[in-house]
Formats: structure tokens, C-alpha cells, sequence
């Protein structure tokens, strides 16, 4: 049997894995999370192992961009996340793509579909229920917006992406609270992805910290509506860091049964699911955060790519 395996070692301050889903892929597995044995995941019948990491920890920053294929106003937005800020922050910054709401609609029925647009034209469905849930939650009603490390929940969470540089910079200027090595393993035949989480805290913390683990797929080339470019309906697009899934529920999972976190402590979890057919694992990545249960507030997050 063919594997791929990684290991990554970054910045951040909790674990956990959990399930694949996407609405036309695979649902999430039953009883699919890790046995932690000391310092080890068994998961899925493997077993997840994580080197000793001595390097410093280092802030990390998500940036959430919520956007649709029909939103004629949203390419510029992932321009300047693609281009202007990965420049400045380079594997600092972590972004998810939320397709959602009326502007992620599919044609032809959608509401907002152009008239002009050709058969076989923004058809793909690239909305999720976490995402949805996200939506929800955050009352996100209007594209493109999106949430820098979600701070200021729940009354200035939601920003225009003119303010996300300098937000973000103020959040990586923090220091981390958090050391986090992810180990996965992904079998190119049954699509099966396993990946376990070591949280390492780098200073305590008083509050209930969750995490939440997704896949996101990068560089899917794909019809985006464009306003002021030429053309308007734009067939080769490239949609950076979509979300497909999450892979423990719409909001993660706890990470600890204490409310206080000490420094120095350890934390295990892991998950496994399956990629669904549609999508290229060359171009999956995994994307992990920890957050404050109480006021959503991101505290870390990194990525790994699966291959």
C-alpha cells in the first residue's frame, strides 16, 4: 500500500482531527478520533509519533475570507491575501476561503447568476455546512468580509479586506501562547487522511480553548465573476485555500477538560476521515486552530499540506 507521510512542526496552541465532509463527499465517520498513549496517537489502527521540537514558537495568524464565485467584488480581495499580504507575512499567515450565501449560489437558478454566462458556468458547488454554520454564527451577510483571527466577536469581528494588513500585523505582533507539531499520514489509495496534533503550551492560559480542524483545497481553477476586469466572466480563475471540510464538527472540539492550561503542558489528539473523489490531495492542505470557547478569539493556527 502506497503512503505519504509528513510531519510539520509550527507555532500554535492545540489539536485535534476529525472528518472529511463536503456536500457531495463523504460524511463524517463514526468513533473517528485518536487514542492518545502517552506521547503517541493510535488512530485508525496507526500510529502517530511526534520528534522532539526545539525551535522557538512563533505567531501565527488566520484570516478568514468570505467570498462566492458570483461575487463580482470579491477577486480583489483575495488578491491582496494572495499577493500583498503573503508577501509581507509569507507561512505566518494562514487563509481559509468560506464560499457561502447567495453569492456561492450555482447556475443556473442562482439568483445572481449573469445572463450572459455560458452552459456549464459557475456550476460548481463549493459551499460546505461548516461553512454555512460559520455564516450563521457570524452573521456574515454581505461578500466579500472576513474575520482576522475573528478578534472583536462579537461586535467588530467582521472587516473590510482594506483593514486586514494592518489587523493582521497587529495580531502577529502578539506573542504566542502556543507550540504545535502535526504529524499526518494519508494513504493515496483509499483517500483515507490520519492526522494527530501535539499542543505544547507556551504560556498559560485561563479559558476553555477548542480546536477546530479543516481541509481546505488550494489553486482550483474555476469560473469567478469579476467586476472592472476584462473579462467580467472570468473561466480559468484560480480560488485560493476553499474550504471542503471540517474534520471535527462545525466548531471543533474542546482540547482540555481544565479551563486553566499551565506552561510547559502537553496536549494529544488525532482524527481520521476520507477525502472525497472530487477533490486533488496534491492540493489539500489541513489547517488547525485553537480558540477561546467563550469569545471565539483564534489564539493560533497553522497548516500542513497532505502532500
Amino acid at each position: 500500500m502506497k503512503k505519504i507521510i509528513h510531519l510539520v512542526v509550527v507555532s500554535l496552541a492545540v489539536i485535534t482531527f476529525s472528518a472529511c465532509d463536503k456536500i457531495e463527499g463523504p460524511t463524517r465517520e463514526n468513533n473517528n478520533s485518536g487514542v492518545v498513549i502517552g506521547d503517541k496517537i493510535v488512530i485508525d489502527g496507526d500510529t502517530i509519533t511526534f520528534p522532539e521540537n526545539t525551535s522557538p514558537a512563533s505567531s501565527h495568524v488566520l484570516v478568514e475570507d468570505y467570498t462566492g464565485h458570483l461575487c463580482g467584488s470579491c477577486p480583489p480581495a483575495g488578491i491582496q491575501l494572495n499577493d500583498s499580504m503573503r508577501a509581507a507575512f509569507g507561512d505566518q499567515l494562514v487563509v481559509i476561503s468560506v464560499h457561502s450565501g447567495q453569492f456561492a449560489d450555482v447556475c443556473p437558478t442562482a439568483l445572481d447568476c449573469p445572463p450572459a454566462a455560458p452552459a456549464g458556468a459557475f456550476t460548481v458547488d463549493y459551499r460546505t455546512s461548516v461553512g454555512n454554520a460559520w455564516t450563521t454564527k457570524f452573521g456574515v451577510s454581505a461578500n466579500p468580509i472576513g474575520m482576522v483571527n475573528r478578534s472583536g466577536y462579537p461586535s467588530s469581528h467582521k472587516k473590510t479586506f482594506s483593514t486586514w494588513k494592518t489587523t493582521a500585523q497587529g495580531e502577529l505582533n502578539n506573542a504566542p501562547s502556543a507550540k504545535m507539531d502535526i504529524s499526518l499520514n494519508y494513504d493515496i489509495v483509499s483517500r483515507k487522511l490520519k492526522a494527530g496534533v501535539k499542543t505544547e503550551m507556551v504560556q498559560a492560559y485561563n479559558g476553555t480553548i477548542k480546536l477546530q480542524m479543516v481541509v481546505v483545497e488550494d489553486s482550483i481553477i474555476s469560473w469567478q465573476q469579476w467586476y472592472s476586469h476584462v473579462p467580467t466572466l472570468v473561466p480559468d480563475f484560480i480560488h485560493h485555500n476553499v474550504l471542503r471540510a471540517s474534520m471535527n464538527g462545525d466548531f471543533g472540539d474542546t482540547l482540555s477538560v481544565s479551563t486553566n492550561t499551565n506552561v510547559g503542558e502537553k496536549l494529544f489528539k488525532g482524527y481520521f476521515s476520507t477525502l472525497a473523489s472530487n477533490w486533488d490531495y496534491t492540493k489539500c492542505k489541513v489547517i488547525a486552530f485553537i480558540y477561546d470557547a467563550d469569545t471565539y478569539k483564534v489564539i493560533q493556527v497553522v497548516e500542513k499540506r497532505i502532500y
